[in-house]
């Protein structure tokens, strides 16, 4: 917590797209709902946009979102294939 205090000054965390989904994240909390899959997606969807999911960290929040059970680790492979 500290450290985003302290950050806040440097880093413009009151504008930062991901500060912004934690945002419309506690609002939705506080009218009393209950943060669903198709409402964290439509979330997602209304915060970034087609540059920021470019973004590395925007990319594991989609895969996270994708596989929620999975052990956060993922295998891209990527070259020529081998004649075998």
């Amino acid at each position: 917590m500290e450290s985003a205090l302290i950050g806040q000054e440097h880093l413009n965390m009151d504008n930062s797209k991901n500060f912004l989904m934690n945002q419309k994240a506690s609002e939705i909390i506080n009218q009393g709902q209950e943060i669903t899959r198709s409402r964290y997606a439509t979330l997602l969807l209304e915060t970034y946009d087609e540059k920021d999911f470019e973004l590395r960290l925007v990319k594991l929040k989609i895969l996270r979102f994708l596989d929620p059970n999975s052990d956060l680790v993922y295998y891209v492979y990527a070259g020529k294939p081998r004649p075998e």
